[in-house]
């Protein structure tokens, strides 16, 4: 075994979110390599993301059977391989695969699994079948989600495979001290796409039962968009602003001046915008169906309500609006606390998961539950 292994981090394109932890273990002296199909998610250029410089990080294109396989025939024995998924797209499947075909062990990255729809309750015995195929070879199960690691347990892998896990951010992304606005307003902010799935309407219902001096804003763009301005008209006349689609950095200027940030889903497999509300200070109100809502409780800054509850997000948001706008210590103690959610923290927790898995290393809490300072735990 080399005394370093290669990080090879294996996903169709770079992620603004795992590509972070990668950058944190390249700081950390781990030779870093982003393999990936396509150098960008089309889609997601839309929605105004920036794909950030991982600093220390080798990105690799493989865009076929023949060149994953020879990239991992290539690689040590003992590197480090995380596949983001088993099945969400041709490209993980041919990992996972080429993987198996060279016997390499490796890891895999997965959020909370949509359960929404009829013909979902095929997934739980399709995952139990994957688990199982690929079982001889899985390091760990990093999974991101208050529910997910219970969920991937009950499907056949065994509980000290599974490891809490997280999107973990860059803390020099965060935005400056907000500046508040000259009126007195409470500012509540989505940023997300204007989807059924997201039901940003319970967010304007939930209006009606709050002070006049509680405002909405709305970043992003969606098929629903026309149907929820419509009802911000009905329901809440003139508090109500919708932004569009703005570009990343834009968004956390808007996080650090809004009150709280509220993501009403029935479901997200983690919420990354979560994270980002609380790096900057901004309390949140969020649904348990949304993944990110695990690092909600543990932060004790804001609400987690029933997804199915009727009126559980407005009774939320009435919470809120009594608490009133946090003060700037209140903010700089949230935005301290969220470092547990940054690269830094992440790639320091991984670490720690490698050495506990290959050498016997104490299984570490997730950061959120334990001081960042207490990662000590590596490879040497």
């Amino acid at each position: 075994m080399t005394d370093i292994p290669t990080i090879h981090l294996w996903e169709f394109a770079p992620s603004p979110h795992l590509g972070n932890v990668l950058a944190g273990m390249a700081s950390r002296g781990f030779p870093a390599r982003y393999v990936v199909h396509s150098e960008a998610y089309e889609n997601r250029k839309s929605e105004g993301w920036i794909r950030p410089e991982f600093r220390g990080v080798e990105i690799v294109l493989a865009r076929g059977p023949d060149e994953i396989l020879s990239l991992i025939a290539h690689s040590q024995s003992d590197d480090i391989h995380i596949c983001v998924g088993l099945r969400g797209n041709e490209y993980v499947r041919d990992v996972a695969a080429s993987l198996r075909k060279a016997g390499r062990r490796f890891w895999v990255f997965m959020e909370a699994v949509n359960e929404r729809r009829w013909w979902s309750a095929l997934k739980r015995p399709l995952y139990h079948w994957l688990f199982a195929r690929n079982r001889p070879w899985l390091e760990g199960i990093l999974a991101a989600g208050a529910a997910t690691p219970k969920w991937v347990v009950s499907r056949g892998v065994p509980e000290e495979r599974v490891f809490d896990f997280a999107y973990f951010l860059n803390a020099n992304q965060r935005a400056p001290s907000p500046t508040r606005r000259s009126d007195s307003n409470f500012r509540l902010l989505y940023a997300g796409k204007l989807i059924p799935r997201k039901r940003v309407h319970l967010i304007i219902e939930g209006l009606k039962e709050l002070p006049a001096h509680v405002t909405l804003e709305i970043v992003g763009d969606g098929p629903s968009r026309e149907q929820i301005e419509a009802q911000a008209k009905v329901n809440a006349p003139g508090r109500v602003t919708f932004y569009g689609t703005r570009p990343m950095p834009e968004v956390s200027n808007l996080m650090a001046s809004a009150d709280c940030l509220v993501l009403p889903s029935d479901h997200d497999g983690w919420g990354a915008v979560i994270s980002e509300a609380l790096l900057v200070g901004t309390r949140v109100v969020c649904s348990d169906r949304c993944g990110a809502s695990i690092v909600v409780a543990a932060s004790g800054a804001g609400h987690v309500f029933d997804t199915f509850t009727d009126g559980a997000c407005t009774t939320a948001l009435q919470g809120e609006v009594k608490r009133g706008p946090a003060n700037t210590a209140d903010r700089g103690q949230l935005a301290d606390w969220a470092l547990c959610l940054t690269e830094t923290a992440g790639a320091a927790y991984l670490e720690a998961l490698i050495a506990h898995v290959r050498k016997g290393a104490p299984r570490p809490p997730p950061p959120w539950n334990a001081p960042v300072c207490s990662m000590h735990a590596t490879l040497n």
